[in-house]
């Protein structure tokens, strides 16, 4: 695959802080991070389900299992591993390396805690240096690719700016239709639009068919007739 136009703008869009959250580094430091289910499904969403991979080139232990005693008297293991991911989009390799803890009663599970933390920190980290939807606005101390109120604003002026012009160029066309072809025509021509557009605004386009459209289609069926 190659970057369009299209997917470089989503890569540089500013990072929604609404999916930002928050974790205890110790020391009373709160740490900014991203889910690792939402990274994914950034990837998906911008990449595409088959436009991205992600391969795990490195997993291993970081020391022995240590045995500790619990709060509740009984003891208690810690597993740290390492891993290395790498994510391939298109033509594009990075690596990210990331490190995981797992804390429990049983030493067989802390393992596997440690290596599904350890990858998904790795693998977040490959995919940050692809852009801000990814968390690289988040390594920046002063957030300036985070979004405001101020940017969020903007932003919905813009798809309702783009919203507003594309129907009224649609209406202004189909208000010249007179044949069957000629409205199956236009519909294909602006399929893939109107699906980017209905994520704006879901319903729009089913209020556009119910009073353009549908009667438009009977019409000319009618004068067929």
């Amino acid at each position: 695959m190659t970057f369009t136009p299209e997917i470089t703008e989503q890569l540089k869009r500013k990072l929604d802080p609404i999916h930002v959250h928050k974790r205890d580094a110790g020391g009373g430091i709160k740490l900014d991070y991203l889910e690792s289910w939402f990274v994914i499904s950034e990837a998906n969403r911008i990449f595409g389900f088959d436009g991205w991979s992600s391969e795990t080139v490195l997993l291993e232990p970081v020391g022995d299992v240590v045995q500790q005693q619990g709060n509740n008297g009984r003891p208690r293991f810690k597993a740290g591993y390492r891993a290395i991911v790498r994510v391939t989009v298109g033509d594009v390799v990075r690596m990210g390396t990331g490190f995981g803890n797992g804390i429990g009663p049983d030493p067989v599970d802390v393992h596997e805690l440690a290596v599904k933390e350890a990858e998904s920190d790795a693998r977040k980290r490959a995919l940050s240096s692809f852009g801000n939807p990814f968390g690289l606005a988040l390594y920046d101390k002063k957030r300036a690719n985070v979004m405001t109120d101020a940017d969020k604003q903007e932003e919905a002026q813009q798809e309702i700016d783009r919203l507003k012009s594309f129907v009224d160029d649609f209406v202004k066309t189909l208000d010249n239709i007179q044949t069957m072809d000629a409205l199956n025509d236009l519909l294909q021509s602006v399929s893939a639009e109107m699906q980017d557009l209905a994520q704006v605004l879901p319903k729009w386009h089913s209020s556009l068919w119910d009073k353009k459209i549908n009667p438009l289609k009977l019409q000319i069926e009618q004068l067929k007739g």
